[in-house]
C-alpha cells in the first residue's frame, strides 16, 4: 500500500533538521510517527498544518516519483535524439515547444493528477499533423511532418514502456482521506437531547470549536465533518459515534453492517476476555437522555456508556472512526490519521494495545501521526518496526520563532530528556519482573511467548498475560540492585515496594555474590530466582547453541557437535565458545566471541539468532523452562 515517505513543508517558520543541514522536506516517514517535544515546542501546530494543507506536496514510498521522472526523461532524450538524426535545425512547431516543456517532478500534489498531460498532448498533436512538404523540403527530410507525428508517437511509447505499462493506463491521483481526532474528544454529548426533547440534532460542541480554532474549513456536507463517506476532511471528537453506529447498523449495505460486528469482536478480544460485546445506539424512554450509546458485555445488563471505564472509553473514541472508514474508501484509497496526545485517559497497557491497532493488517491503508508527552509511547516502539519519531525544538531567528524538527531514532534517550519525564511507566503495571538488561528481557519475553503459544502444562485456564498491562519488565543494571531497599546497604534506599509493588527479581549466578543473595532471599522469599546458570545467555540449549555459531560460522564443518550443557552453564559462555567449541581456531570466521571477562560479545545479535532457533518449548533447556513457568505463575497470580 502507498503511505507518504516526505512532506515538503510548506509553513516557513519549519524546518527539518539533518546533519547539521536544514531544509523544507520533513524526511523518513513511516506507517507511525510521533512528534515529541516540550510544551509550545510547535509539534500540535505543524499536525494540524498536515492534516489541513489542501495542496500537500509529498513523494509516496513506492518509487512513484523515481519511476515517473525516470519515464518522462526517456521521453525527452527519445525526442531530442530523433530531432538530432532528422532535423538540421530544431523545428519551429507547437510540438518541440511541449517537448521542451517537460520538466521533472520532486513532490507529487494531492489531488492533482494530470502529471502527464503534456505527454498526452504531444501524442495528440502528432497524431494530426497535416502533410508539409515546406518543411521537409527546408530540412531536407525524406518524410513528411504527418510521417514525423507518427514517429513521435512510436518514440513515446516506446520510450514509456521501457518504465510502465502503457502510458494511457497510468494514474497519478493521490486523493488521502483525513481524520483529525482533537484532545477535544468524548462520547457524551455536551448539547444532548433530553427524551422529551425536540432537537432533532444535537450538536458536537468539540467539532465546532476545533474547526474554528484550528481550521475553519467550511464542511462541504452541510452534515459536520464526521461524515465519511463524503469529506476528504474529517474532525472526529467521539461525539458523533451515535449518529455513525446507527448509520451503519441500519443501512443496507451488508459490508457496513458486518464492519460493526467486526468492531466489537475488537473490543472483546482486546478488553474483555472474548466475551461478547455489543455496542447499541439507543433511544428507550426509560433512559434520561436519548440519542445515547449503549454497551452490552457477555451476560451482564446493558449500561450506558458513561458507566464504561474512561480508558475504555477513549480507546472506542480513536478506533471506532478507523473501522468505520473502512466501510466508506476504495481498495486502493490512503486514510491519514493525525491524533493529539492519543495517551489521554489511557493506561499504559492500553497505549500498548492502541499501537497493536495501527499495526493491524485491516488498516494497511492507514497512516498515523500523533503528538505524544507519554514517555511510554516512546519506551513501547522499540518493540515495533516501521515508527519514525520527531522532536520538535523552538528557537528565536531575529525575534520570530523557528521550529526544528529532527528525526530520532527508536527508543532514543534524547526523547525522553526533552519530555522531561523519567521512566516510571512500568510502575503501573500490576507486578513487575526484574532482570539485569535489556537481553534478560529478550530471552524471556520469548520465553513466555513460546509457553503461552504452546502451553505444554496443558492449562485449562492459561491466562492470556499481555506487557505492559498484567506486567511489566524492569531493568536494574546489574549492581544498581544495591540502591533499592532489597538490601540493607545504603543509608537511604530507593523503596521498591511503595513505588512498584510486587516484583520478581532474577539475578545471575556471579561468583562471590552468595552472601547477597542470601539477602535477597530474606527479603523476597521466592520471588527471588538465582539462574542455575552463570548468565542468561548460558541457559540455551547445546543443539540451539550450535545452530547459532554455525550461522556465524557459515557452516558447522568447524564445530564439536558433542557438547553437553552441564559443561558450559557455569562458566563465561565467549570463552567456551572460543576454546570449546571452535576446532580450527585458525578458520575461525568471527576473531573473537568473547569479551575481556570471558562472556558473550555480541549478546544483541547473538540473541536474535537465538530467538530464531528457538521456537518450540522443547529447544529450552529445563533450567529455562523452569524459569519461564516461575514467571508466568507469579504473574497470573499477581493477575487474580
Amino acid at each position: 500500500m502507498t503511505l507518504i515517505n516526505e512532506i515538503k513543508i510548506s509553513d516557513e517558520s519549519y524546518k527539518f533538521k539533518e546533519n547539521e543541514e536544514k531544509n523544507s522536506i520533513i524526511k523518513n516517514l513511516s506507517k507511525v510517527n510521533i512528534f515529541v517535544g516540550a510544551n509550545n515546542e510547535g509539534k500540535s501546530r505543524f499536525l494540524r498544518s498536515l492534516f489541513s494543507d489542501d495542496n500537500l506536496e509529498f513523494t509516496p514510498n513506492d518509487n512513484t516519483v523515481y519511476k515517473l521522472n525516470n519515464a518522462i526523461k526517456s521521453v525527452q532524450e527519445g525526442y531530442d535524439n530523433y530531432i538530432a538524426d532528422n532535423f538540421t535545425n530544431a523545428p519551429d512547431s507547437d510540438i518541440d515547444s511541449l517537448f521542451q516543456t517537460l520538466t521533472v517532478y520532486d513532490f507529487l500534489k494531492t489531488g492533482k493528477d494530470d502529471y502527464l498531460s503534456t505527454i498526452f498532448e504531444i501524442k495528440e498533436k502528432s497524431g494530426v499533423l497535416p502533410f508539409n512538404k515546406g518543411l521537409a523540403t527546408k530540412h531536407g527530410l525524406s518524410k513528411n511532418l504527418s510521417e514525423i507525428g507518427k514517429d513521435l508517437i512510436h518514440i513515446i511509447d516506446e520510450s514509456f514502456l521501457e518504465h510502465y505499462k502503457p502510458l494511457e493506463e497510468l494514474k497519478f491521483h493521490y486523493n488521502f482521506k483525513r481524520c483529525y481526532i482533537p484532545i477535544l474528544r468524548g462520547l457524551r454529548p455536551i448539547d444532548y437531547q433530553e427524551k422529551n426533547s425536540l432537537q432533532i440534532n444535537p450538536k458536537d460542541e468539540y467539532q465546532i470549536r476545533t474547526n474554528e480554532d484550528y481550521f475553519k474549513k467550511p464542511s462541504k456536507t452541510g452534515n459536520g465533518y464526521m461524515d465519511l463517506d463524503k469529506n476528504i476532511f474529517t474532525i472526529s471528537t467521539g461525539l458523533q459515534s451515535y449518529k455513525n453506529l446507527k448509520k451503519y447498523m441500519l443501512t443496507i449495505e451488508g459490508k457496513k453492517r458486518d464492519l460493526i460486528k467486526e468492531f466489537e469482536k475488537y473490543l472483546s478480544e482486546n478488553f474483555f476476555e472474548n466475551m461478547t460485546v455489543e455496542i447499541i445506539p439507543v433511544e428507550d424512554e426509560k433512559y434520561k437522555f436519548r440519542d445515547a450509546i449503549s454497551v452490552k458485555i457477555g451476560y451482564e445488563d446493558d449500561k450506558l456508556i458513561h458507566n464504561v471505564g474512561d480508558g475504555i472509553q477513549s480507546i472506542i473514541i480513536m478506533s471506532l472512526p478507523l473501522f468505520l472508514y473502512k466501510g466508506s474508501i476504495e481498495e486502493d484509497d490512503v486514510v491519514l490519521v493525525f491524533i493529539e496526545e492519543p495517551e489521554h485517559l489511557l493506561h499504559p497497557g492500553l497505549q500498548r494495545k492502541l499501537l497493536d491497532l495501527f499495526f493491524d493488517e485491516r488498516f494497511n491503508n492507514f497512516q498515523f501521526f500523533f503528538t505524544t508527552h507519554s514517555n511510554h509511547f516512546l519506551d513501547i516502539t522499540i518493540d515495533y518496526k516501521d515508527i519514525s519519531i520527531y522532536s520538535f525544538k523552538k528557537k528565536l531567528n531575529q525575534g520570530n520563532p523557528e521550529f526544528l524538527i529532527e528525526n530520532l531514532s527508536k527508543g532514543d534517550a534524547n526523547a525522553l530528556e526533552l519530555l522531561g519525564v523519567r521512566n516510571s511507566s512500568v510502575f503501573l503495571s500490576n507486578c513487575t519482573i526484574w532482570v539485569e538488561g535489556i537481553t534478560d528481557v529478550g530471552y524471556l519475553r520469548h520465553y513466555l511467548d513460546i509457553y503461552l503459544r504452546k502451553n505444554p502444562d496443558n492449562l485449562e485456564s492459561l491466562l492470556k498475560i499481555e506487557e505492559d498491562y498484567h506486567y511489566s519488565f524492569v531493568e536494574y543494571g546489574g549492581n544498581n540492585i544495591t540502591h533499592w531497599s532489597f538490601l540493607d546497604i545504603e543509608d537511604t534506599p530507593l523503596n521498591v515496594e511503595t513505588l512498584c509493588g510486587r516484583l520478581f527479581l532474577i539475578v545471575d549466578k556471579d561468583e562471590g555474590k552468595e552472601e547477597r543473595h542470601e539477602k535477597l532471599k530474606t527479603f523476597l522469599d521466592d520471588r527471588l530466582h538465582v539462574l542455575n546458570a552463570r548468565e542468561i545467555e548460558n541457559l540455551v540449549a547445546p543443539h540451539v547453541l550450535l545452530n547459532i555459531i554455525a550461522d556465524y560460522e557459515k557452516g558447522d564443518d568447524n564445530l564439536n557437535q558433542k557438547i553437553k550443557y552441564n559443561s558450559y552453564k557455569d562458566i563465561p559462555l565467549g570463552e567456551f565458545i572460543d576454546d570449546k567449541i571452535i576446532v580450527n581456531k585458525e578458520n575461525k570466521k568471527i576473531k573473537t566471541y568473547a569479551t575481556a571477562s570471558g562472556t558473550i560479545r555480541y549478546k544483541n545479535t547473538f540473541l536474535k539468532k537465538a530467538k530464531t532457533y528457538i521456537q518450540s518449548w522443547d529447544d529450552l533447556t529445563k533450567d529455562a523452562q523452569n524459569l519461564t513457568r516461575q514467571i508466568y505463575n507469579f504473574i497470573a497470580e499477581l493477575n487474580g
